[in-house]
């Protein structure tokens, strides 16, 4: 399927069939010699490759890095359990409570956005043939902006309502964004990580494996081996006990830096002041709802160092 939209809205048919506690088994072919077809960039087609030189029926190939896809099949619903070596990327889910994304990928919706041209005829020889842009055929694209991960992630944060009752939903889509946005440099994400003998929790936690950028600098400044994320879905700013509680995830062994998320800030003074009181020892940033889509942008953009500049000038406020 060379539409985005389209493999995820069968995720979203997948686990409407699935019954809770069942597994969804993927097997796929590594990227291997596709590689070098795709850097020659003669195959392009959507997200990935057309495949099938020589013969009428085309094929398409999209190859998922493993990260990529946990997190396509955990916003449907679907944990990974199990990992098989064989060769391929193999890997077992299990359906869970949490379809985050359900309702958001419609094929009505999808329709509107990529109507079908009835107008191009089929193919009638296995030679490739662009078809020309004219008044009469106009260009549609694949994968267009408002159908992208990114997008999708912003409409979904945007429609969570504030408030304790949503308060889980919003914790798991921003996790995930998260992991998103700082793919390459965080990975191995751990939700609701029961620590000092379960008396306290923390809401998402991930491991620093930069190399460069942001997150690789940090290391120079504070100990950050296990960023923690802590998720606050409240209307107003985050006071005290909200800090406080992430600074209290804090210690010599699970590091010395954290990420609050919020959904926005009125005083934004305030909030920074709170924050330097827990400097020198203690590192504690916060990011809103609007921050969050802007990385995403940046993300959908492929711009790096967007995200490493943005997240350089939080850590500038707080320090200087």
């Amino acid at each position: 399927m060379p539409i985005l939209a389209e493999r995820l809205y069968l995720l979203e048919i997948l686990y409407s069939k699935i019954n809770k506690g069942k597994y969804l088994l993927w097997v796929a072919q590594k990227e291997g010699p596709y590689k070098k077809i795709k850097e020659k960039g003669k195959n392009n087609c959507g997200d990935g490759l057309w495949m099938g030189q020589g013969r009428h029926f085309k094929t398409f190939y999209r190859y998922h890095p493993v990260e990529e896809l946990d997190e396509l099949m955990a916003l449907y619903g679907f944990k990974l359990i199990k990992r098989f070596n064989v060769g391929d990327d193999a890997r077992l889910y299990e359906k869970i409570d949490y379809n985050l994304f359900t309702g958001l990928i419609t094929p009505h919706r999808i329709r509107e956005i990529i109507p079908i041209d009835e107008t191009i005829k089929n193919p009638s020889s296995s030679e490739l043939k662009i078809v020309k842009k004219s008044e009469k055929v106009k260009m549609i694209l694949p994968n267009p902006k408002i159908l992208s991960i990114e997008n999708i992630y912003i409409e979904k944060i945007r429609g969570i309502p504030k408030g304790q009752n949503n308060a889980e939903e919003f914790h798991r889509v921003v996790s995930y964004a998260l992991g998103r946005i700082f793919r390459g440099s965080l990975r191995n994400m751990d939700i609701k990580v029961n620590v000092d003998g379960g008396i306290k929790i923390i809401d998402t936690v991930f491991t620093n494996t930069a190399t460069d950028g942001f997150f690789h600098n940090l290391k120079s400044k504070i100990e950050c081996t296990y960023p923690m994320i802590e998720v606050k879905n409240i209307s107003g700013d985050p006071s005290n006990p909200e800090l406080d509680q992430l600074n209290g995830r804090f210690s010599n062994n699970r590091g010395h830096f954290g990420i609050l998320v919020c959904r926005n800030i009125n005083d934004k003074n305030a909030v920074l002041s709170r924050c330097k009181t827990y400097l020198p020892n203690n590192c504690i940033l916060v990011l809103t709802d609007e921050e969050i889509f802007e990385l995403l942008e940046y993300v959908r953009e492929k711009n790096q160092n967007e995200i490493n500049d943005f997240m350089d000038k939080k850590l500038r406020e707080l320090l200087f």
